[in-house]
């Protein structure tokens, strides 16, 4: 759907980026799908014909986009405007529109496919938002500060047949936003027609602000396929070899297990026809490894033959948790993300300690989210003036959850010390670990209270 996209919006004049840049994102898609056919499928002789085989996946493409997207945007993620009535309609806005699950899921998506979006719009009175991924996503004019214009696409089916919707961000000569939406499908000469939007749906809407109704996510890291390119780039887009060795690994495992498993060969003479005419063994059918090889000179050669080979388990379990402790590494998670070992629970502090790595990067991606999630809520409080009043911000925090990788019992222990000798005051510690801000937290510390734990 790509080149279609990409072609139409030439035809009317705009220009994304690259084709070939989706094409990369449909590669990190199908790792992240765990079915890379050119790796994954294979063929091999058996001594009679070539076999096709499927090599066994850990799908850690995926595995490494879950973990970081329960670290960024999880149930603990607390979001304030800076007064309480308008925390509270934002969180109907967001609980209407499934956010706390939706979130979730476009974060490890952007992780995999290296960006995806916010786009918020008014469905008649109410404010909804879409969660757009990276192959849906054309920018259309960018600078330092980011993505500017931008088409939004997808497939939708019509009376008419399948068509592809459009949905364009752009910016008048006064700076403000108009949305254009188009619905466009095949023709019989192998270009492209512009079709009726379905009914109530506007050709163009004056948004008549500066705010934009959409917001960019991405790792926040260099997108070293295309410098150029302002799209993101999967976290794991350079450790594509690391998956490669670890389903290697993992696929020698299993091959290891079924061709290594014992076998006991028994010579003819232990074989004996029954009155049915079935061919029994004289040792009994709950032995399910017996093989049967042949006339043997039982003066000179055992009837009974054992073949137990010793298995390589080992081994391959050392190199999988070598090639596991880099792809983690790689990704930006410390070296021991993934490590499958029995060595107890660790401390908050003991990960903090040893993967110090962890820590910086995710501080560091979660400054691209925290800055997507105060834009959505500007948004939202923006269109929300359109068809009422608009939500009241005062001062938007963004709270996340570092309880992984931060020791917050001892860090509320310190605080608590620190209130109780004068050197925090009670609306300071009220508003860290309430989520408050510090007007609020005056507000609401009670009279002649204790505010320790």
């Amino acid at each position: 759907m790509s080149s279609e996209i990409i072609k139409y919006l030439e035809k009317i004049g705009r220009k994304t980026v690259e084709a070939s840049y989706y094409a990369k994102i449909q590669d990190w898609y199908d790792w992240y799908q765990n079915g890379v056919d050119e790796w994954h499928k294979t063929t091999y002789f058996n001594g009679i014909s070539v076999v096709n085989r499927n090599i066994k996946s850990l799908g850690m493409a995926k595995t490494v986009c879950e973990t970081w997207a329960n670290l960024m945007m999880n149930e603990k993620v607390q979001i304030n405007t800076g007064n309480e009535q308008g925390t509270e309609r934002l969180n109907e806005v967001l609980k209407a529109n499934n956010f706390r699950v939706k979130a979730n899921q476009l974060c490890e998506l952007y992780f995999a496919l290296g960006t995806g979006a916010f786009v918020e719009y008014l469905d008649k009175s109410e404010v909804r938002i879409d969660y757009v991924n990276a192959d849906l996503i054309y920018p259309l004019n960018w600078d330092s500060r980011g993505i500017r214009e931008c088409a939004f696409g997808s497939r939708v089916h019509q009376n008419a047949g399948d068509c592809i919707y459009l949905q364009l961000h752009l910016l008048n000569s006064q700076g403000n936003y108009i949305i254009e939406n188009h619905m466009i499908m095949d023709d019989d000469m192998g270009d492209f027609k512009e079709v009726d939007l379905p009914p109530g749906m506007a050709r163009s809407i004056q948004l008549g602000t500066s705010i934009p109704c959409f917001q960019i996510l991405m790792p926040n890291i260099v997108n070293n396929v295309d410098i150029k390119n302002p799209l993101g780039v999967s976290v794991y887009a350079n450790a594509i070899d690391c998956l490669k060795e670890i389903d290697t690994t993992f696929d020698a495992l299993d091959v290891e297990v079924s061709t290594g498993r014992r076998m006991v060969f028994l010579a003819s003479q232990l074989f004996f026809t029954d009155s049915n005419g079935d061919i029994r063994n004289v040792i009994g059918q709950k032995e399910t490894v017996l093989r049967f090889i042949g006339d043997v000179d039982d003066t000179k050669d055992s009837l009974i033959h054992d073949f137990s080979p010793a298995l390589r388990i080992a081994d391959l379990k050392d190199a999988l948790q070598f090639q596991l402790n880099l792809l983690s590494e790689k990704t930006g998670m410390g070296t021991n993300q993934f490590e499958f070992t029995a060595k107890g629970v660790k401390t908050a502090t003991e990960v903090i300690s040893e993967d110090s790595d962890l820590y910086q990067n995710l501080k560091k991606h979660e400054i691209i989210l925290e800055s997507a999630l105060v834009g959505m809520i500007e948004a939202i409080s923006y269109l929300s003036g359109k068809v009422g009043q608009p939500i009241a911000l005062n001062e938007i925090t963004i709270e996340f959850d570092d309880s992984i990788i931060e020791d917050k019992d001892a860090e509320r222990k310190q605080d608590a010390a620190d209130l109780a000798n004068g050197t925090l005051r009670p609306e300071e510690y009220r508003a860290k670990w309430r989520n408050e801000t510090l007007e609020e937290a005056k507000k609401n510390l009670p009279e002649q209270a204790d505010v320790l734990p």
